[in-house]
């Protein structure tokens, strides 16, 4: 991981260290937990619905300073949005590294994003959407990835060039469901999207958490 990066993201999770001490409590959506390896992908992918929020728990450094980021819920480094096709589940979702800057927003397999060598943790955030809401986002994600829009290695809010995985989410959900409200984390100026921003909305039913071990 470069320099650059490892210094940007200390820098955030310090800002989110200090507004956890202020942080007051709100509404949290339901909670639950069961194993990954108890369930296979394949019932996972058939609850789950157009629009969802999926989430996951990177087994590396830089999803774990990425956890920190979250001031509710440190659970989840990474998330992406899920669309059935011909009975297939695609995410939709933007990661980068510094040995690719310029990667481009992935549309994969439900199964290659929960892949178990690459992560300690999966999970989805089950969303309430309309079906009119559900093909505005799709319309958005579907501009999103054939623009290749690349991941922001910068994680600066600010810009649509670039979008990182939050971030992308977040856009996504706003441009399609203007009223879901959502708010960005606000640290002593500097303001970013984390996971718990977008996994603890108003619209969301529930969060199922599957650890692998």
């Amino acid at each position: 991981m470069g320099k650059m990066r490892v210094w940007i993201l200390m820098g955030l999770c310090g800002l989110s260290i200090a507004a956890s001490l202020a942080y007051f409590k709100k509404r949290s959506p339901e909670i639950k937990k069961s194993h990954a390896r108890q369930i296979p992908i394949d019932s996972l992918a058939a609850i789950l619905q157009d629009g969802d929020i999926v989430l996951r728990a990177g087994n590396d450094m830089t999803s774990n300073m990425l956890r920190q980021l979250n001031l509710r819920d440190q659970r989840f480094s990474h998330c992406g949005l899920v669309f059935k096709s011909a009975d297939t589940c695609w995410v939709y979702h933007s990661i980068g590294s510094e040995s690719d800057p310029n990667q481009a927003i992935k549309k994969e397999r439900l199964e290659q994003f929960y892949a178990p060598q690459n992560n300690i943790a999966i999970g989805y955030a089950g969303m309430q959407l309309s079906a009119a809401e559900q093909q505005r986002l799709q319309m958005v994600l579907d501009s999103f990835y054939q623009k290749k829009i690349p991941f922001d290695m910068q994680f600066d809010l600010h810009t649509d060039d670039k979008l990182y995985c939050s971030e992308m989410v977040a856009k996504a959900l706003l441009l399609s469901v203007p009223q879901i409200g959502l708010k960005a984390t606000d640290t002593l100026g500097k303001q970013y999207w984390s996971i718990d921003n977008l996994s603890h909305n108003d619209r969301v039913r529930m969060i199922q958490y599957l650890p692998y071990e």
